[in-house]
């Protein structure tokens, strides 16, 4: 008994430990499931709210980091946009990932106004009664400012080694540089030029040969190449002429770069230079220099393996002193052979079939001395012309020549002549003569010879502006055909050899039959120092043009007035012009400081057209201004104008208007714009920036009141489209910004910068910010048939195109949508009862944001739509997924990017009828696309949705692809060249082989 009770007390004690040891180990679950409970609890009710709390005591830190985040932002983007708009002058391609990359910041930087606006956040600082902080609106703006603080990082990490690359080039860049340089008399120069450029040993190559040789033609064809083989990095190019201006050599140079000079002294500019030069594979191209250049001065590295530097001269012995490390070119006439296939080409084919004629034309030929810039304006001039005129010619040229033009012989004078002789209309040899008083090698603006020959009256029987602008192409047009002007890198620009400037000033000066009387460095040290004066005289009586151009920014910075005019007072035209940098103007140049313009003459009584750009103006002057009631043409673009008062109510006559970059303008008298009945263009684009809301829609009131009005470039309210559909009608040229409130508009935002303005100025554009939800494109379909260039920026709209008719969008170039996250089709199909033909000459398509975007095209795009489009752009836009139904869209298509849409799942969805199998292959063609870019898209599967798919991609250059988790290793046969990506298998199909960034 006793032992099987110690026996029972043994298991019992036994079975009491196990249960201890259960109750404890429940115990420790129970603990660690409280502690668990209570650590999720903590996690979900205590940290939120200490976070919460978080936010209040770390408010001004929060904000005070977002600030000065968004600053440095804003300067890295004024630098991005600065090398943006030096590329673009240079004619190179912006880069897609730099432009999503500026559409992103422009929309951070929007959103940051819009959350930080200076009123709320004076509101943060207290409550109603203005004694305590008010901590809700304290709590939202932190709060935000922490949310936004990663993604402002993460754009302020991003650099870009380079923001363009070169664009591609099918040869020279004019008729005439393929006219000439095909000839094996320049060909060999050309590749000997080539073969220096890519070696070591030569860094400064010269070519000689007199004037009118073909010098800068060739340097043009030379960068041309240089570039296509990738031999160089960047070019500037610069006209240095026979006085050298080392100031303005250098802010040429840093524009084309895209670099900022500010310096006043000119060797600190040329250490900044001298540094920028020196970090990449640049070329320096010199054209038309005289003398021997001090290269250090202007800040142009010299030295072996240093930047390339190439110079057009007619001094065979310039550089000299740089033996060792310069290659010289010299360039002849033109042989005999190669100087009649040259005057076939400008003549004609039909001097060849006509023996009596090729005589004729032979001993014509003889006169030009193989001279290119002779041979062309002759032979162009005799173009289909008879064997009488030939004769007549012939003779001409074989008079004897009694004037003398220093380093001109005779026969390419009389040769130039004659083709100015052979003009049929007296007002295009008045044109010829007017751009002849523009500096040498200075580019013409067409605009210029518009306002100045309209206010000299040599054009007959036009009444209007748009009509004097329409007769000037027209004559320009002529001259061009026969080479007396030539094309400019610029549109709307022209410019003339310096040979056949010599001649023209030659004609208006010395030969002059009372058309023109042209006399250069008038002399009055008065009032123009650092500046050339160019008077125009008609019958050798009295001034009736006076131009002043800026001649040294050194010089000229020295000297804050210009004094006060006399003499002049029977001028129609005045031009006072000094470069200015303009955010919106079409030709910018660096300036170091304004010139002031101290007074106006009293009694110009005849003045028509007057122009004081880049000045800094008196108040006194402005409204001197006034006085002048016979003015038509008023251009004051750039200057520091700041208040229009109300004398400029007496300018009764004023047809023509432009306030255009002039950023300090802060008011116009009311009553001013609304007086002047006669107006009809007005240019205020880049002007009045810090003007409210109420001054907006002043301004724009007074427009619908401006009955011949046709031309405007402005920002409007958006509460005056309900009655401007009259004043929309009339307009055939504008540049308008339409916005419903400019405070929720960032500043950069509210025009539209340079390299994001469409390059030709007689494009129409049409900006529509921020409208609100309450209006449609309905009210503005007057401007949509004949607008150019459309952006779209409205969070609310969602119904752009959604009504098409035959002409709406049929005159659209480019199409930017940014942040409408309402729209669910761009272009709606299925609500048309007929269906035209949707944007026949849409050449660019970018879509910038655009969440809820199902489609772009819902319905049938009819056949002929879309068939000029060449670059394509979708970036965020959410629930987009497809792109295309059909291929009948590829044909032009050049440049296609995809990027951060995270439902696109193929790139064509193909629609099948009835009759096709789905085994049936098809072919998708994209016979001219050189650059295709994938980027942030996990649901991409394929390019098409069709299983069977042969795809031709024969021009794709450019490939790149980036995260794309779910495409097809079998969709990269007809894309990529070989790669050492994990997630795709990638084989050569093409030759030569496309550069990639697969990641």
């Amino acid at each position: 008994m006793l032992s099987r009770f110690c026996i029972s007390g043994s298991d019992l004690g036994k079975k009491f430990s196990r249960e201890r040891q259960r109750k404890k180990k429940s115990f420790k679950e129970m603990e660690a499931i409280v502690s668990s409970v209570l650590g999720k609890l903590a996690e979900y009710t205590v940290e939120p709210v200490l976070r919460q709390f978080g936010y209040l005591i770390h408010y001004e830190s929060n904000v005070a980091r977002l600030n000065n985040q968004v600053e440095r932002l804003n300067a890295q983007r004024r630098d991005v946009a600065e090398k943006i708009e030096a590329a673009t002058r240079n004619s190179e391609t912006i880069l897609h990932e730099v432009e999503i990359w500026l559409d992103q910041v422009d929309r951070t930087l929007r959103d940051k106004d819009t959350c930080f606006e200076n009123e709320r956040t004076a509101k943060a600082e207290c409550c109603s009664n203005g004694w305590f902080p008010n901590l809700k609106i304290r709590h939202s703006l932190s709060r935000k400012a922490k949310k936004m603080a990663p993604d402002v990082d993460g754009l302020l990490d991003k650099k870009f080694e380079a923001v363009a690359c070169a664009a591609r080039h099918e040869g020279a860049s004019s008729s005439q540089a393929s006219n000439i340089m095909n000839f094996e008399s320049r060909k060999s120069t050309i590749e000997g030029v080539m073969e220096a450029l890519k070696g070591n040993q030569v860094n400064l190559i010269v070519i000689c040969g007199m004037g009118g040789i073909g010098k800068t033609t060739m340097v043009k064809e030379v960068v041309i190449r240089a570039k296509k083989e990738g031999l160089v990095d960047e070019h500037a190019k610069v006209v240095v002429n026979d006085k050298p201006d080392i100031s303005k050599i250098q802010s040429d140079i840093a524009e084309s770069l895209g670099l900022k000079l500010e310096e006043q002294v000119l060797e600190s500019r040329a250490d900044k230079l001298f540094n920028r030069l020196s970090a990449k594979r640049v070329l320096v191209v010199l054209d038309n220099v005289w003398e021997t250049l001090d290269l250090r001065e202007i800040g142009i590295p010299s030295g072996r393996n240093s930047c390339k530097i190439l110079v057009t001269s007619r001094n065979q012995d310039i550089f000299n002193d740089m033996e060792e490390n310069r290659k010289k070119f010299s360039i002849g006439v033109l042989p005999e052979s190669d100087a009649w296939s040259l005057f076939k080409k400008m003549a004609g084919d039909d001097i060849e079939s006509d023996p009596e004629l090729r005589s004729i034309a032979e001993q014509v030929l003889e006169k030009c001395d193989g001279l290119p810039v002779a041979i062309s304006t002759l032979g162009s001039a005799l173009r289909r012309k008879t064997k009488a005129v030939w004769n007549d010619a012939l003779r001409l040229l074989q008079k004897p020549f009694g004037g003398d033009i220093q380093g001109m012989k005779k026969n390419v004078y009389q040769s130039i002549r004659l083709s100015y002789d052979f003009l049929e209309r007296e007002e295009a040899k008045s044109c010829f003569l007017l751009c002849c008083i523009f500096r040498e090698s200075t580019i013409i603006c067409v605009e210029d010879l518009v306002t100045h020959g309209l206010g000299l009256g040599v054009f007959h029987r036009i009444d209007s502006v748009e009509g004097g602008r329409d007769r000037v192409e027209a004559l320009v047009d002529t001259l061009k055909s026969c080479y007396l002007l030539l094309d400019s890198d610029k549109e709307e620009c022209v410019r003339m050899h310096d040979v056949v400037r010599a001649v023209g000033l030659h004609i208006a000066s010395a030969e002059s039959e009372g058309t023109f009387l042209i006399r250069h460095g008038v002399a009055s040290e008065n009032w123009t120092r650092g500046f050339i004066c160019t008077s125009l005289t008609a019958n050798k009586s009295t001034h009736e043009l006076l131009l002043l151009s800026c001649t040294d920014d050194e010089k000229r910075s020295d000297v804050d007035t210009l004094g006060t005019l006399y003499g002049v007072e029977d001028l129609k035209v005045l031009d006072i012009s000094v470069p200015y940098k303009g955010l919106y103007t079409w030709i910018t140049f660096a300036i170091m400081s304004r010139t002031r313009l101290e007074s106006l003459p009293v009694l110009m009584r005849n003045i028509q057209t007057l122009c004081l750009r880049g000045l800094e103006l008196r108040l006194e002057t402005i409204s001197m201004i006034g006085d002048l009631r016979t003015l038509t043409i008023l251009r004051l673009g750039g200057s520091s104008i700041q208040h229009v008062p109300e004398e400029f109510k007496n300018l009764c006559n004023l047809k023509l208007l432009s306030l255009a970059d002039c950023s300090e303008l802060q008011e116009i008298s009311p009553g001013v714009v609304s007086s002047l009945t006669k107006l009809e263009e007005l240019y205020l684009w880049g002007s009045f920036e810090d003007w409210n809301d109420v001054r907006i829609i002043q301004l724009s009131s007074e427009l619908l009141q401006l009955p011949l009005l046709t031309s405007l470039e402005t920002t409007l309210s958006v509460d005056i489209l309900q009655n401007s559909r009259h004043l929309f009608a009339k307009l055939k040229r504008f540049r308008l910004c339409i916005l419903k409130n400019k405070r929720r508009v960032p500043k950069f935002l509210r025009s539209i910068p340079l390299y994001k303005l469409p390059a030709n100025p007689r494009d129409n554009l049409l900006r529509l910010e921020d409208l609100g939800a309450d209006c449609s494109l309905l009210e503005v379909s007057v401007l949509l048939k004949t607008t150019h260039f459309l952006h779209l920026g409205n969070e609310t709209l969602a119904h752009p195109f959604n009504v098409v008719d035959a002409e709406c969008g049929g005159n659209l170039k480019g199409l930017t949508v940014t942040d409408c996250d309402a729209l669910e089709y761009l272009v709606d199909l299925t609500r048309a009862e007929t269906t035209p033909v949707v944007f026949p000459v849409l050449a660019s398509l970018k879509i910038y944001g655009a969440q809820r975007l199902k489609e772009i095209f819902h319905g049938l795009l009819p056949v002929g739509s879309l068939k000029s489009l060449r670059r394509l752009i979708i970036h965020r836009a959410e629930e987009l997924r497809h792109v295309w139904k059909t291929e009948s869209q590829f044909d032009r298509l050049e440049s296609l990017t995809l990027t951060d849409c995270q439902s696109l799942q193929v790139i064509v969805a193909w629609q099948e009828s009835g009759h096709h199998h789905e085994e049936e292959a098809k072919e998708i063609n994209f016979p001219n696309l050189t650059q295709l870019e994938l980027a942030e898209l996990p649901s991409l599967v394929g390019i098409c949705s069709k299983k069977v798919c042969k795809l031709n991609f024969s021009k794709l250059l450019d490939l790149q692809l980036r995260t794309l988790p779910r495409f097809s290793g079998q969709w990269l046969n007809g894309l990529a060249p070989t790669s050492n990506s994990n997630d795709v298998d990638v084989q050569h199909l093409f030759d030569p082989k496309p550069k990639r960034k697969l990641m």
